[in-house]
């Protein structure tokens, strides 16, 4: 069984150079990680972090551990992902900065990670640095991750199914089955990586067409990964299944074609913005006409692809190089990534490339490669042109983040811009609350603060002002969520969590009336820095 383990390895051990040099590369990536991302280590906690700190921080660890591991009545099941966020919250508190520390020096080992899966693809060692480069630089993916505490998901999942595809390339299918088990515990995307395990053995090592027993060592080498699969998905038979979700849940999966081709084409369309960063930072209105020219694009090269996937089957008399069933296997790669995500009409985020990126960024230096050869440049010229351009990448894209930060709160069509956004407002919101009720001044026992011009959800409504205040009798509410009568303000029917808020009506409740005398107002308003407000609630909220 050796043989394909060595064989797989062969193509990169022409060029891999020495450990040293890896060291010295993941050094850079590093380095380029921190100038590229250094704003998002002054960010704060963002919307579900507050929640699952709060958690946290109320349970003992056996409590949680057992809370965590059991799948049963959950969409989601994430253990090891909650089990490094309650390390965070006990290690650090809700100190966000150790946790962005770490997050980018993971986002540069995810990075490591594609160049060197790219290095066993092609034995290319300077086209496998370059995708490292470009993965890094696509920070419109990128950014949601790095921001939030629940970006761990996704940072920890890749990494761990990146880590599982190289072991598998190396021959090693035991821990790639062990790291494929780590990364399904951080999040459910993973699944599929079995399959791109054997996409990319079907493709390897050279360019004859596979025997029977290719196909067998393959199967044998993928099956403790594929077992991993089918037994993580039975556990999730224990929960709760997310197509029997009502219609309107953020998770609720459809095989719908028309949703699913709507998803697809925005992911690709994301997937050239990630690209090219300055498309990150475009108006709105231009970003439209943009997003078109990138959906053309996208479909034009998806439709090449699969033309040159019908080559495969016909037989080795007909086969092109190498390189093309390669990139056949990185395209297969692309689509496995996304097909966990593509069913969900509700819940679509570029930072759900991350899983497809490494192969994305190898695809289109491929594609570059095949412009410098139509320029008549020389094949062993390539190379350094690819790093060259995957630099400018990452050129661009710390030219361009800087605009892109100090533009969030007007790029409202943009996803990523409200995570931004919303950052630098919780930050003052917590400063401003702080400073006005940990003082002198005490907050009243069962205080209501009512935010203006704040979604109260990027701080998950009484989570964070519960933890900044440590009072846990207070309530947080939206200024739209405040209604009059006759008898004085009141809520009712207010969200109880985010599913609520932003897809499903909310249940049904009494009303609560507020106490003016323990009713704050929090405005964001034209001022330079928030204010907040003693029983000053506007009297236009409704007539008496």
């Amino acid at each position: 069984m050796e043989r394909f383990g060595n064989a797989v390895a062969g193509p990169a051990r022409s060029q891999a150079g020495g450990f040293g040099s890896w060291v010295l590369f993941f050094t850079g990536l590093v380095l380029l990680s921190f100038i590229l991302y250094f704003r998002v280590i002054a960010y704060p906690y963002l919307y579900d972090d507050w929640a699952v700190l709060k958690n946290a921080a109320a349970q003992t660890p056996m409590d949680y551990l057992a809370q965590v591991f059991s799948p049963e009545g959950k969409v989601l099941y994430r253990p090891l992902g909650l089990l490094y966020m309650f390390a965070v919250q006990r290690l650090f508190g809700d100190n966000p900065v150790p946790f962005h520390l770490a997050a980018l020096v993971l986002h540069a080992a995810n990075a490591l990670l594609t160049a060197l899966v790219v290095n066993r693809l092609f034995g290319e060692r300077r086209l496998a640095c370059a995708a490292g480069l470009v993965y890094l630089g696509a920070f419109s993916a990128h950014l949601v991750p790095l921001l939030w505490l629940s970006g761990i998901f996704d940072l920890g999942g890749t990494f761990l199914s990146l880590l599982a595809l190289l072991f598998f390339l190396q021959g090693r299918a035991l821990p790639a089955a062990a790291a494929l088990l780590a990364a399904l515990f951080f999040k459910e995307s993973s699944l599929l990586t079995p399959a791109v395990m054997a996409a990319c053995g079907l493709v390897l090592p050279d360019g004859t067409s596979p025997t029977p027993l290719r196909f067998r060592e393959i199967g044998e080498r993928v099956a403790p990964s594929a077992a991993i699969a089918v037994a993580f998905a039975a556990l999730k038979l224990f929960g709760q299944s997310p197509f029997a979700l009502s219609e309107g849940h953020p998770y609720y999966l459809a095989l719908q074609p028309r949703s699913m081709g709507v998803n697809l084409l925005r992911y690709a369309t994301w997937g050239v913005q990630a690209l090219l960063p300055p498309f990150a930072v475009l108006a709105p209105e231009t970003a439209k006409a943009a997003a078109g020219a990138a959906v053309g694009a996208g479909v034009l090269v998806l439709a090449y692809s699969l033309a040159r996937m019908r080559r495969y089957f016909k037989g080795p008399q007909r086969l092109g190089p190498a390189t093309d069933r390669r990139e056949w296997a990185l395209w297969a790669w692309v689509l496995l990534g996304l097909a966990p995500v593509l069913p969900l009409p509700n819940h679509a985020f570029r930072y759900y490339l991350v899983f497809s990126l490494p192969a994305l960024a190898a695809i289109a230096l491929l594609w570059a490669r095949r412009g410098l050869t139509g320029c008549r440049i020389r094949s062993e010229r390539q190379p350094t042109w690819l790093l060259v351009l995957a630099l400018l990448h990452v050129s661009s894209a710390v030219a361009f983040l800087p605009v892109f930060d100090a533009r969030a709160c007007g790029l409202a069509e943009h996803q990523e811009a409200t995570f931004v956004c919303q950052g630098k407002r919780v930050a003052m919101a917590r400063e401003a609350l702080r400073q006005a009720f940990l003082g002198e001044r005490r907050l009243p026992e069962r205080s209501a603060i009512v935010f203006d011009r704040l979604d109260v959800w990027a701080f998950h409504r009484n989570a964070g002002p519960r933890l900044w205040l440590s009072d846990e009798s207070l309530e947080v509410y939206a200024l739209e969520e405040i209604k009059r009568d006759a008898s004085g303000l009141y809520v009712q029917d207010v969200a109880r969590d985010q599913v609520e808020a932003h897809y499903l009506k909310p249940a049904g409740a009494e009303k609560r009336y507020l106490d003016p005398r323990r009713t704050f107002l929090f405005r964001f308003g034209d001022h330079p820095s928030p204010r907040v407000e003693e029983a000053a609630l506007p009297v236009e909220i409704g007539p008496p």
